[in-house]
């Protein structure tokens, strides 16, 4: 007799800033009768267990269960026959469905780790599904669905007006067949067809099969790419705000083997992998040994061991609690011999990469703490290891320091603990075109400190690639050029004068933006949103940006589209219709009185169109009316009504102010008054009045008291 289900819809609320909530769904499917071994279910790859609240309906009928979220926004929908779950909106579009079904989009993202398209492509038919199984692949091949060193199963599709995510909570290894059509059937279209037909409608469809592990899906409601990357990050975790010389330029190559190497009073970041030297000499084997806190082969008592760097290895269970205890205390400067505070950590090899075993890395039934077999644990041995790497740096001064810890390998929540990079690439134009759709896919899946080996890992660019790597990666999260040691030395200062020139611009350049980078690593600990974002993020309605991979934003402001075309010297750009304009900063120096008058000008800048009155000229005055109080009073004139621009005033500096205000406030034509922020430097006798966010097409008054 077969084992029934046990399914459970579960309600989860996700707090946002103005103390409302978000509601999402987690979906979640096991065995309801006990068996001879129980599924293991990732939690820990979740940001603490999600708040859940009650449904605020729930209507059973004969052949189906409605339930209703507090909001109103979402419904769940399970008939029985046939079995169909689906996930509405608060307009009733089916927008989501289990084996999973996206109505109504073409576009889908996600799935990293694939060196391959930003926007999933149709595997049904074409390809083998994506697969996601952390693995040590060397010079991987471009355009496959393999295997790569990180697995994140989550997939999130945008069309204008909406954007939904999914994320399949599953340690095991997993393969996703994807489709995106319009008018084509399959298992999909004909189950949905049965219960809703949506003949015509655009869908992408994910089917997902994992090995072992329960059904457990969170779907994301948005509606728009903030919302579902702020209700992602609530459940998975953000990065914390990292320290912030790691998210300047990384200098590295396999192979800086003496003092004189690295004797520059720089921080440094050394390699620790998760494999222990079997030597009974060493002491951290025998330590390990002693505590057994190794992993077992399948007979349950001997040491699994594998062939790696050191040669015959074992390789620590950090499923263990006692592991990840144990591992953490070898971080303190006691037992880190020669650590200081300026010494970081690069978990590498960390799928785990076992050179003897099936696919280099450990067997299936090697087993874990508790007897979990390593097959049910796999995508999340990477994880486990650079967490327990990061309390250990977090312990060793007391929780004073940020750590930071890079990883080659992660899952869900790898975010909350290291930065990511692509692995071993390859110096050659593919590899350079390819990273930002991989970083891409990496920033909307969760995990956002990213970037890959600057020129390449294997083998010798030429100058031009270098330069144009350099370039690209000084725009990217994680800015580190990296080589094997097999190959020449490259240092910038090693090239011809142009070169170091190029590679010496772009580093200043990043730089010169860290200031903006270390705020946009602010705003993703607070919101979710990465600082490597695709364009339909800032511009979700321009459906020409959905396939872009090769120009993406930092942050909102800054639009990067770099050359990795070879012989190439310009390049064409898509820019988006909803370009932001860039802001004013109005400067107002005072006389002896107190007083001072202004104004701008502004048209289109190119055409004629400004004979006919289509141009804006407005005036601004400051005055001092009292002792306590002055005014910055600004309106257009009345012969300028046929020109709009969206250009606002960002900052007003005064200068020639005697003493500071106690508080400044602003009324605008059309909205109530706001009290404004401001600073004020006394030795330069300057006021700053930050983000006014006035229009020069509107009529304003800013009071000023004292």
């Amino acid at each position: 007799m077969s084992k029934g289900i046990k399914f459970q819809a579960i309600l989860f609320k996700l707090e946002v800033p103005n103390n409302t909530y978000d509601s999402s769904v987690r979906i979640q499917i096991d065995e309801s009768e006990e068996s001879i071994r129980k599924r293991f279910i990732p939690t820990e790859a979740l940001d603490g267990e999600p708040e859940q609240v009650d449904f605020s309906s729930v209507e059973i009928k004969s052949d189906s269960i409605h339930l209703t979220t507090g909001d109103g926004k979402l419904k769940v929908v399970v008939t029985f026959k046939p079995f169909f779950m689906g996930v509405y909106n608060e307009y009733g579009e089916l927008v989501a469905q289990v084996d999973i079904s996206f109505i109504g989009f073409r576009n889908a993202y996600g799935l990293p780790e694939h060196a391959d398209s930003f926007a999933l492509k149709s595997t049904v038919g074409n390809t083998d599904p994506f697969r996601l199984y952390n693995l040590d692949v060397f010079e991987y091949e471009l355009g496959n669905p393999m295997s790569l060193y990180l697995s994140v199963p989550y997939i999130v599709a945008h069309r204008k007006n909406a954007t939904i995510g999914a994320l399949w909570l599953n340690a095991a290894e997993t393969w996703i067949d994807t489709q995106s059509s319009a008018v084509s059937k399959g298992l999909f279209r004909s189950v949905i067809d049965r219960v809703m037909p949506v003949e015509g409608v655009p869908h992408f469809d994910a089917h997902f099969v994992s090995e072992t592990g329960v059904v457990d899906i969170f779907f994301f409601g948005g509606p728009g790419p903030r919302d579902v990357q702020r209700q992602l990050s609530r459940i998975t975790g953000v990065t914390p705000l990292p320290p912030i010389f790691s998210i300047g330029y990384h200098q590295s190559r396999w192979n800086y083997n003496d003092e004189e190497d690295v004797d520059q009073g720089r921080k440094m970041v050394t390699i620790v992998d998760p494999h222990i030297k079997i030597d009974n000499s060493y002491p951290i084997y025998k330590d390990a040994k002693d505590l057994d806190l190794y992993v077992k082969k399948s007979d349950g008592s001997t040491n699994f061991e594998g062939h790696c760097w050191p040669g015959s290895s074992a390789y620590l269970d950090f499923l263990n609690p006692q592991t990840r205890q144990y591992w953490a205390a070898q971080f303190t400067f006691e037992r880190y011999i020669g650590s200081t505070p300026n010494l970081f950590t690069w978990n590498d090899m960390n799928e785990p990469s076992v050179f003897s075993g099936p696919e280099v890395t450990m067997n299936k039934d090697a087993l874990h703490f508790g007897g979990i077999e390593h097959r049910e644990v796999h995508n999340m041995y990477g994880l486990w290891q650079h967490s327990s790497t990061f309390q250990g740096q977090m312990q060793r001064t007391g929780g004073k320091d940020r750590p930071f810890i890079l990883t080659r390998s992660g899952f869900v929540g790898t975010q909350r603990t290291a930065a990511v990079w692509t692995g071993d690439n390859t110096a050659d134009w593919g590899h350079l075109a390819i990273t930002a759709a991989m970083l891409l896919s990496l920033s909307v899946s969760g995990v956002p400190f990213v970037g890959a080996d600057v020129g390449g890992f294997f083998g010798n660019p030429d100058e031009q690639l270098l330069t144009r790597w350099y370039q690209a990666g000084s725009f990217q999260p994680f800015f580190r050029a990296h080589a094997h040691i097999d190959t020449k030395r490259r240092e910038p200062w090693l090239f011809s004068s142009q070169t170091l020139q190029a590679i010496r611009q772009a580093i200043r350049r990043r730089y010169a933006l860290l200031p903006y980078w270390y705020t946009l690593f602010h705003e993703h600990m607070v919101t979710g949103a990465p600082p490597m974002r695709p364009m339909w993020f800032e511009f979700p309605n321009e459906e020409n940006l959905y396939q872009e991979e090769k120009t993406w934003m930092v942050g909102s402001a800054l639009l990067v589209r770099p050359v990795v075309e070879k012989d190439t010297y310009s390049v064409k750009i898509d820019f988006p219709t909803e370009q932001n304009k860039d802001p004013l900063t109005l400067f107002i120096a005072l006389d002896e009185k107190g007083y001072a008058k202004g104004s701008v000008y502004l048209d289109d800048g190119a055409t004629h169109d400004y004979i006919k009155g289509a141009y804006i000229s407005a005036e601004m005055e400051y005055k001092t009316e009292s002792p306590t109080n002055s005014m910055i009073a600004g309106q257009p004139t009345s012969d300028s009504s046929g020109f709009e621009t969206e250009t606002w005033i960002e900052r007003i500096v005064v200068q020639g102010l005697a003493r500071a205000p106690h508080n400044i406030s602003v009324i605008r034509s059309s909205d109530p008054t706001d009290t404004l922020e401001f600073s004020y430097n006394g030795d330069r006798r300057t006021l700053t009045i930050r983000k006014p966010l006035v229009s020069i097409t509107q009529s304003y008054k800013i009071h000023i008291s004292f």
